[in-house]
């Protein structure tokens, strides 16, 4: 049992307690130290009494109004309360030979991931946006989180993951994604060219070192990679210039005339100047195949076709391209075709003699 000596030294200790409490909330108010208390007691009455107001005193400054952790370089900041006030806390490194280390580093442990339906919040730092906006005139939220980085190499926001997804945006109705303001949106590229050498996801896009982009889609009932062509007709060498048709080939002008079963194969990317030029990644062009009679034309057909792709069986391909009869002048007509090799061949049938024949070629596939 307790001796009276030590029940007056615990008494002390308490009223010294309340004391410095009543201190530092003075100090966190701005209304400087409070004055100190009276003398101590003078009797084992007093004492006794002024030890059951510090008891009840310090139960109640705690039950009513929590004292804020003020915590110095190295301390421990105290969770599991809420802190409210009208200025931002700001947590920073103290000097520049700290500028390696994490300003704020939060970790989450033992946390059953399995355990949490998709789409709620399980990660270690929560943000709610207001779902009202207090003066909608003043507020551009309701905002889960802002994030501001200065210069033109800083990351505002930046997810990073070993083997995972590193920044995921989710929305029940609405935008998942939005790249507001100038809408830019940077993608680098995946070496090397040419169909991505990984897996792909359900809906997956990446660019390859020359720019192209390739998506996923469902291909034989497997997810493969498909990559995404367009027809273009601006110049490939200058910026919104328009692409200047370009006549490949007229065998009137030196190559000759084509016999019965003639295929020629004619090199097509890469080709052109200024204007004209196709580039070295086509894969297609668009274009009109003309049969030129020498100086009549006989009955057939020409076929255009990527190169080495052309089946003959009896003298004939499976295809045409452009018919024409006997004794017209010219017969032309529009082909899209695509490139092996940036190649093309073209099949000439006659039914006797010999065909000149014009490739023209006004847009390509890229």
């Amino acid at each position: 049992m307790a001796t009276k000596a030590e029940l007056e030294a615990q008494v002390g200790r308490l009223t010294a307690l309340v004391e410095e409490m009543r201190g530092r909330m003075a100090r966190i108010e701005g209304r400087g130290q409070e004055p100190a208390s009276p003398a101590g007691p003078t009797s084992r009455r007093d004492l006794l009494r002024l030890g059951g107001a510090a008891l009840v005193g310090a139960a109640g400054t705690v039950a009513l109004r929590a004292i804020p952790a003020a915590a110095t370089d190295g301390d421990t900041v105290h969770v599991g309360q809420t802190t409210t006030g009208e200025h931002p806390t700001v947590i920073k490194v103290d000097s520049s030979a700290d500028a390696a280390i994490p300003t704020l580093a939060v970790e989450s442990f033992g946390v059953d991931q399995t355990a949490v339906p998709a789409g709620t919040f399980s990660g270690p730092i929560q943000a709610y946006g207001l779902t009202t906006l207090p003066n909608p005139t003043v507020y551009a939220g309701p905002d889960g989180v802002d994030a501001w980085a200065g210069g033109s190499t800083a990351f505002a926001v930046y997810g990073l993951t070993d083997s995972g997804v590193g920044v995921v945006g989710e929305s029940a109705s609405g935008i998942g994604l939005y790249a507001r303001a100038s809408g830019r949106i940077l993608q680098e590229p995946r070496n090397p060219t040419g169909t991505p050498d990984f897996a792909a996801n359900n809906f997956e896009q990446i660019r390859d070192a020359g720019g192209v982009l390739w998506i996923s889609g469902l291909l034989a009932g497997l997810q493969q990679w498909r990559r995404i062509n367009t027809l273009r007709v601006d110049s490939a060498v200058a910026r919104n210039h328009i692409f200047v048709p370009l006549r490949r080939i007229d065998t009137r002008n030196g190559s000759g005339a084509k016999s019965n079963g003639n295929i020629t194969t004619y090199s097509i990317a890469g080709q052109g100047t200024g204007d004209s030029t196709i580039p070295t990644d086509a894969i297609a062009v668009v274009g009109n195949v003309t049969a030129v009679g020498n100086p009549t034309l006989p009955g057939g057909y020409l076929t255009v076709a990527p190169s080495g792709s052309l089946v003959i069986t009896n003298g004939d391909t499976a295809t045409s391209t452009a018919n024409y009869i006997t004794g017209a002048g010219a017969t032309a007509n529009a082909f899209v075709v695509g490139l092996s090799g940036g190649s093309l061949d073209l099949f000439t049938r006659a039914s006797s003699g010999t065909v000149h024949h014009i490739i023209d070629i006004t847009g390509y596939i890229q």
